[in-house]
């Protein structure tokens, strides 16, 4: 693949900072935009002196209210088109719904949606346009199953991804060479568990839990690939689906409540 412009959303940590390591071994040019201005940084430090690419990054908050259309204008302003999109900042809240923070709730819906479908609508149409272009929308196997104590951040996912199945269907009913693949990552150890104040949560000590490069290389492969739905390790390749489609609500919501507690 010819070296083209990717944008990266919450790039400089976790799942997304290994995704951009990734993309730029292959030579892409990044775009990185975050929240934390010092990780930004010495991210795009490290990813400049490692690969020899151009590395641009944005201090932003993307919570806040149209911040993807900002961030959209200012990438397509800069850079022309963007070529390679990866949908991947978010963050979690965890406790009991009614004791979490609702302004953290809301600023988490207004990224995990608000932004995430800002972005994916407004580089779509062009990519359409073009009739080239690549989407990773990044979900979450929480998306796929109700989760207590992790509810509204599940709610936000389930949203991600039914928003990206359909989308794909609907590219494919056209046959267009656009490509959109939606990734559910599994638990991932990383800094997003400590954000959330997850960190004596028994999930991350299981099989089911995943480090954020495994994570990372699954999706670069399978999106290279076109895959559509990219559930990386085969503990929940299988887990997740049955938990979704055979179990009674009452059980598999019982079963996620263990994991989450």
């Amino acid at each position: 693949m010819k070296p083209q412009n990717v944008l990266i959303t919450g790039g400089s940590t976790g799942i997304g900072f290994e995704l951009a390591k990734l993309f730029a071994a292959d030579g892409h040019s990044l775009i990185i935009a975050a929240l934390d201005d010092a990780y930004l940084k010495e991210a795009a430090i490290e990813l400049e002196m490692r690969y020899d690419i151009e590395v641009t990054t944005w201090g932003m908050d993307l919570s806040q209210p149209n911040a993807g259309k900002l961030l959209y204008e200012k990438a397509k302003a800069a850079f022309g088109q963007i070529d390679i999109l990866v949908n991947n900042a978010g963050f979690a809240t965890y406790g009991y719904f009614e004791s979490t923070n609702q302004e953290r709730d809301l600023a988490m819906i207004r990224l995990n949606v608000e932004t995430f479908y800002q972005l994916a609508h407004l580089c779509l149409q062009d990519m359409l346009a073009r009739d080239e272009g690549r989407i990773l929308n990044v979900a979450s196997t929480a998306g796929m199953v109700p989760s207590p104590m992790f509810s509204t951040y599940a709610a936000t996912k389930a949203f991600d991804l039914s928003l990206s199945k359909a989308i794909i269907h609907e590219l494919r009913e056209r046959k267009s060479k656009v490509k959109l693949s939606v990734l559910c990552p599994p638990a991932t150890r990383s800094n997003f568990q400590q954000k959330a104040g997850m960190n004596k949560v028994s999930l991350f000590n299981t099989p089911l839990a995943m480090d954020a490069d495994d994570v990372a290389l699954a999706a670069y492969k399978g999106l290279q690939k076109g895959q559509t739905v990219i559930i990386p390790g085969w503990v929940s390749k299988i887990c997740m689906p049955l938990l979704q489609r055979f179990f009674p609500d009452r059980l598999s919501l019982w079963i996620v409540s263990k994991m989450l507690s």
